[in-house]
C-alpha cells in the first residue's frame, strides 16, 4: 500500500533505526520487507544512540562549516583516521587543513565518548520527519 509522503527530511542511520524501532515495536509482524531490511541494516550499522548523532551533526555543521549531507555521511561511517575522514569527505568540494580533519576526529571522539542516558534512544517524533 503507497502512503503519502508530506515531507523529506535528511536523517542518520542511528535516528533512522529509532524511528523504525518505535514504528514497529507494537507489531513487527506487520512490517513490509522493506521495513525489516530497512531495520536490519540500520541495527547492523548504527553506532550511535540517535540523540548522539543528530548532537554530533550539529556540531559539524556549526563548527566545521560542513553540508548536512556530509555532516550526516561523517555520523554514519564514523571516522577513526583522517584517510577515512578524507574519503568520507570527497564531495564536501573544499580543501580542508590536516589540522581542521584532526580537530574533527576529537569532536567525534568527544561526542561517541558521550555517556548514554535513558533518553537517548528516543525517536524523532512522526511530525519531524
Amino acid at each position: 500500500m503507497v502512503k503519502k509522503v508530506y515531507e523529506s527530511k535528511r536523517i542518520t542511520l542511528p535516528e533512522a533505526l529509532a524511528y523504525l524501532r518505535k514504528r514497529l515495536e507494537d507489531d513487527e509482524e506487520d512490517a513490509s520487507y522493506y521495513q525489516r531490511i530497512a531495520l536490519e541494516h540500520a541495527q547492523e550499522f548504527s553506532k550511535l544512540p540517535a540523540k548522539h548523532a543528530r548532537i554530533l551533526v550539529e556540531k559539524l555543521i556549526e563548527d566545521f562549516r560542513l553540508s548536512e549531507v556530509s555532516a550526516i555521511s561523517v555520523v554514519n561511517v564514523l571516522p577513526d583516521t583522517i584517510d577515512e575522514l578524507r574519503a568520507v569527505l570527497g564531495s564536501e568540494g573544499r580543501p580542508m587543513t590536516t589540522d581542521t580533519l584532526y580537530e574533527m576526529l576529537n569532536a567525534i571522539s568527544e561526542v561517541v565518548t558521550m555517556e548514554v542516558d535513558e533518553e537517548a534512544e528516543e525517536p524523532p517524533l512522526d511530525d519531524e520527519i
